[in-house]
């Protein structure tokens, strides 16, 4: 009998040896030793130097990441040792977030919104780097997480205009959470400028996204994840020194650090 199998967890520069193994009706059927060469990484991907390692909690381990050179985005899936296991090239952009999806069965990779307005997209891949989905979100950056039930929530560009005491007219950047279900409709769970007001006594600094210029970088987030057991997201906001639990159904802040 012949077929092909997916063999993942082999580091790209060594040799090895591999056999592969099928349940059937008289019994577990093994093959003969399969020897598999040494694959090609790619020249653009960077070298890694393990500095540091803790065998305890890292035996059995992988870990999940982006990498962005000045001409090349990747995934990256990297063992316990600090060799790669799985690379996938993506298309030039901002890559700030890898992850193996729920089920699994495929890597999630988020590219930045080049604007307030653009799409920021989460792009689906088998192991076999097969393009399973792609799903856009406007004004999305930084951090996704998906959910139990299959939407996806993200860090979004809120932008709002303000007129300080001077009558200055001031472009305020702030971040909302924003939610998109399988069916593709989209709420917003929360936006900072919920809770907070911006100090316009203060000057924040300054950046350009897309064609807009002197946006004022007031909010900053940075990091989101959701936690399952109290139906919760915990959001970082670098510019506001906090990290924020919200409560998914309703938005509404449960407490500040």
């Amino acid at each position: 009998t012949e077929g092909e199998t997916l063999v993942l967890g082999i580091p790209y520069l060594r040799e090895s040896w591999t056999v592969v193994a099928a349940q059937t009706e008289q019994g577990l059927a093994c093959s003969e030793p399969i020897y598999l060469a040494p694959a090609t990484l790619s020249t653009a991907i960077p070298e890694l130097n393990l500095t540091a390692s803790d065998p305890d909690q890292a035996q059995g381990g992988y870990t999940v990441t982006s990498l962005i050179t000045e001409t090349a985005s990747f995934a990256a899936i990297i063992d316990e040792y600090g060799e790669y296991v799985w690379t996938h090239s993506l298309d030039p952009g901002f890559v700030s977030r890898a992850s193996i999806s729920n089920d699994g069965t495929s890597i999630q990779v988020l590219t930045w919104a080049h604007s307030v307005q653009a799409m920021g997209t989460i792009t689906r891949f088998g192991f076999d780097g097969e393009l399973i989905a792609t799903t856009s979100i406007t004004g999305l950056h930084t951090d996704v997480v998906e959910l139990p039930d299959g939407a996806m929530a993200g860090i979004v560009w809120d932008l709002r205009e303000f007129v300080d005491d001077e009558g200055n007219v001031r472009q305020m950047l702030g971040d909302a959470l924003v939610e998109l279900d399988s069916e593709g409709n989209e709420r917003v769970v929360w936006s900072a400028f919920d809770s907070y007001t911006p100090d316009l006594s203060e000057t924040y600094e300054a950046v350009t996204l897309g064609s807009k210029e002197n946006l004022e970088d007031w909010t900053h987030g940075n990091g989101l994840s959701y936690d399952s057991d109290q139906d919760d997201y915990l959001i970082s906001l670098f510019g506001l020194g906090a990290v924020i639990r919200l409560d998914r159904q309703s938005g509404e802040v449960q407490w500040v650090l």
